[in-house]
C-alpha cells in the first residue's frame, strides 16, 4: 500500500472518495502542513453522511490507492457530518546539526509540546496524555 502524503490530500481537496462499507465521503479539505522536531503533521477534514461517527475506515484515494485512517466528528451539519483526520510523519525536509532526529540529543523545553505532567519538554513526551 502506497501512502498518501500531504501533496496528495491536498490535491484531493473536492473529491469525493470511496469509503470501503460506508458509500462516499468528500475531501472538504486539507490544512497547511506544519513541522516541529522532525515531525510533520496536517488535518484532512470529510464530509460525511449525516449520522457518521468516529470510525477507522479505509478510503479509496485517486491516483494513490487505498489509506486507512481515524476519522473522529468535528462537526455536525444540517446535510452531512464533518470529520477529521490528523497525520503525523516524519518530516523528510532536510535537517540541521541539532536536529533531534540527526543531531545531539537536545533536552531543552520545546513549549509547542506539552509533557503529560504539564510542564514543556521534548517532543517524544508529546501525545502520551491519558
Amino acid at each position: 500500500m502506497t501512502v498518501a502524503t500531504w501533496s496528495d490530500w491536498r490535491a484531493a481537496v473536492g473529491t469525493d472518495v470511496a469509503v470501503e462499507q460506508r458509500g462516499a465521503w468528500t475531501v472538504r479539505s486539507c490544512s497547511d502542513r506544519r513541522t516541529s522536531s522532525g515531525w510533520a503533521t496536517w488535518d484532512v477534514t470529510f464530509r460525511a453522511p449525516v449520522g457518521t461517527g468516529q470510525a477507522t475506515v479505509v478510503l479509496d484515494l485517486p491516483g494513490v490507492g487505498p489509506q486507512a485512517l481515524l476519522a473522529v466528528p468535528s462537526a455536525a451539519e444540517p446535510d452531512g457530518t464533518l470529520l477529521v483526520a490528523t497525520f503525523v510523519v516524519p518530516d523528510d525536509a532536510p535537517r540541521g546539526p541539532d536536529d533531534a532526529l540527526t543531531g545531539p540529543a537536545d533536552a531543552s523545553a520545546d513549549p509547542t509540546h506539552p509533557t503529560t505532567d504539564g510542564t514543556t519538554g521534548p517532543a517524544a513526551g508529546a501525545g502520551t496524555e491519558a
